[in-house]
């Protein structure tokens, strides 16, 4: 063993993009900045720099207080254009990432902030389909617990079956698994049971809709299930069958 001090060096990477273009996103140079996110929108972090960008304009955007008071006291709504956050949506909303930068950022915000974030950056429900025309299944059931807290449970249960076609689609059972835990009502006897409310706890698409929910769109579940069944039987595909059976 050497007496001499050895010594090993380390890289790491620190995001730095969204912070410069916040600066300028607040000085008004809009141009500037978008020309910057041209340059640098090829760097595999680029949309996490971008949901970065959101979630420390949203988190310092002193208007959510008057928000969230004016909710209580049944005030005056306040305007969304007036907001700090407005301009950084404003500038987000030109990238294609923007949905998915959305939903990222939402699930790791307080859900408490969800009607504020929403009430600036649009619909949650426009959103969603965007990801459904561009057939990103994954982002599609990310917005699915969103939707259901700030839309209603059957806005929820009918986004959960066009997610669910996409997935049998893409053959992705790990997801269907999810989906099938999102869509069991909340009244199912099973949903009752201690190991069933733990696994409530440790899944976040482990949340039950209510059998409140109409009949068709029920229908519809059983319908994409049954002929995903008939094609992985005529296909053969008797392994993924197995698996398939023992999830739904």
């Amino acid at each position: 063993v050497s007496d001499m001090p050895n010594f090993m060096l380390l890289t790491k990477t620190h995001p730095f993009l969204h912070s410069v273009l916040r600066q300028m996103i607040d000085k008004g140079r809009m141009d500037d900045a978008r020309a910057i996110a041209a340059k640098y929108r090829f760097v595999p972090h680029f949309s996490h720099s971008l949901e970065l960008l959101l979630h420390e304009a949203l988190e310092e955007d002193p208007s959510y207080k008057l928000h969230k008071q004016s909710k209580k006291s049944g005030g005056e709504a306040v305007d969304p254009k007036k907001s700090l956050l407005f301009p950084v949506v404003d500038f987000l909303n030109k990238f294609k990432q923007f949905p998915e930068v959305v939903v990222h950022c939402a699930r790791k915000t307080d859900p408490a902030k969800w009607d504020y974030l929403f009430l600036i950056v649009g619909n949650p429900e426009r959103l969603f389909e965007q990801c459904l025309k561009a057939g990103n299944v994954l982002m599609c059931a990310n917005y699915l617990r969103i939707l259901q807290e700030t839309q209603d449970l059957i806005v929820a249960r009918r986004a959960a079956i066009k997610v669910l076609d996409l997935t049998l689609q893409n053959d992705n059972l790990e997801l269907l698994a999810d989906l099938m835990r999102f869509l069991e009502p909340l009244d199912a006897p099973e949903q009752n049971g201690k190991q069933n409310g733990k696994k409530a706890k440790e899944d976040s698409f482990n949340i039950g809709i209510s059998t409140t929910a109409d009949d068709e769109e029920f229908y519809k579940q059983e319908l994409l299930l049954a002929k995903y069944a008939r094609k992985l039987l005529i296909a053969k595909k008797l392994h993924m069958l197995v698996r398939f059976a023992r999830i739904v």
